[in-house]
């Protein structure tokens, strides 16, 4: 079911951009864009968890983790991918900041003492290379560019091991998934107050954002489920099957070419999803019965 989730978050993530392509090649900023989809993504959440019955309530500390975990994990590594792109090429950043399984691994082996086992490190190496061929061997730029897509290597990651380990991971979905996409919204909308911001004009355009919304929504709270139910560690992996299907999604839909380097990248980076996924049945067996999921 984790797995599931995560795939469904990918998914979701991939198709996204091609959407907000033709909003940004329309002249909306990506700061203001990323206030106008994740307002609708937090106004769809609160919603559904009205409609649900689900509370709001949270505590003091609950309200810090979040706002932590939405604007730093969520909020912040929007605003550094932004500023990243403005610096180096595009799949230079995309190659960066998915190094960011790799990345949780470590950091839960190291402050958690998660077990870095044989398929996790083979993994971890797959991913990696799949990325490099991905990117197309794109790099070059300005140092300040590579540090920012590091930043938001490191910003993800955080997003990803505090929903997993901190007391927030308690909350009914939809109460989460909304005050995430809340404090989203508060970091980007604070930084344009020192930025030129043009948002959607037309009602095609609001359109638009609603459905991207949606969509954000729909994959915040898969990410949430599904690393509830996995871990960061291995399910951060499943996340990488996003630059895959957006890759896919902006070939057909921009009729761009697609190498056989890039095949080779996809390939590599789908055998590490695998390799996670062989990881997690192997620990699922390990565990005493009545403890399984």
């Amino acid at each position: 079911m984790g797995i599931i989730c995560l795939v469904i978050a990918s998914l979701l993530y991939g198709i996204a951009p091609s959407v907000q392509n033709g909003l940004l090649i329309g002249g909306v900023t990506p700061i203001a864009l990323v206030v106008a989809c994740n307002s609708f993504a937090a106004l769809i959440a609160l919603v559904l968890c009205l409609a649900l019955g689900q509370s709001l309530r949270v505590t003091r500390k609950q309200l810090l983790q979040i706002a932590l975990v939405g604007g730093v994990g969520m909020g912040l590594t929007e605003v550094l991918l932004n500023a990243a792109y403005q610096y180096i090429p595009v799949g230079f950043v995309t190659m960066i900041h998915f190094m960011f399984p790799a990345l949780v691994c470590f950091v839960t082996a190291v402050f958690f003492r998660e077990r870095l086992t044989a398929l996790k490190l083979s993994a971890v190496v797959l991913s990696v290379a799949g990325l490099v061929l991905l990117s197309g061997g794109v790099a070059g730029g300005s140092s300040v560019g590579v540090l920012l897509a590091l930043a938001t290597s490191v910003t993800y990651s955080f997003f990803l091991i505090g929903n997993e380990r901190l007391s927030i991971r308690t909350l009914p979905l939809m109460a989460q998934t909304f005050y995430i996409n809340l404090f989203t919204v508060a970091v980007n909308l604070f930084i344009s107050l020192f930025t030129v911001n043009v948002y959607p004009g037309g009602p095609g355009d609001w359109g638009l954002c609603a459905l991207i919304g949606a969509m954000f929504c729909a994959a915040i709270a898969a990410v949430e489920l599904g690393i509830a139910r996995l871990g960061a560690g291995t399910g951060s992996f499943f996340s990488m099957l996003e630059p895959v299907v957006s890759l896919i999604v902006s070939g057909i839909v921009f009729h761009y070419t697609v190498s056989r380097r890039s095949v080779l990248g996809c390939l590599l980076i789908l055998a590490s999803m695998l390799l996670a996924a062989l990881h997690d049945r192997r620990r699922e067996r390990a565990l005493p019965h009545d403890t399984r999921r």
